[in-house]
C-alpha cells in the first residue's frame, strides 16, 4: 500500500471519530489506524511512535481523551 493510501486511511478514521461523536469504537480505530501509519512510516522504534502508543495506549474516554497519559518520558 502506497503512502498517499495510508494517509487517506488516516484521515477517513479522523473523520469518522468526528462524525460519530467520539464514539469509542471510532477513537479505538482512529488510535490502531494512527498507530499503523506511524509504525509504517516512521519505525516501531521512532520516538514520536512510541510517545504516541505510550499516551494513547488507555484513553477511549471521550472527555479525557485529548489529555495524555502520565508516560515515562521516552527517549
Amino acid at each position: 500500500m502506497n503512502i498517499d493510501t495510508k494517509i487517506d486511511r488516516l484521515i477517513e478514521a479522523g473523520w469518522y471519530v468526528l462524525d460519530s461523536e467520539f464514539d469509542d469504537r471510532a477513537l479505538a480505530h482512529w488510535k490502531k489506524t494512527t498507530s499503523e501509519f506511524l509504525i509504517s512510516f516512521l519505525g516501531p522504534r521512532h520516538l514520536v511512535t512510541e510517545s504516541f502508543i505510550c499516551c494513547w495506549k488507555s484513553k477511549s474516554d471521550p472527555e479525557t481523551f485529548l489529555q495524555p497519559n502520565n508516560c515515562e518520558k521516552i527517549q
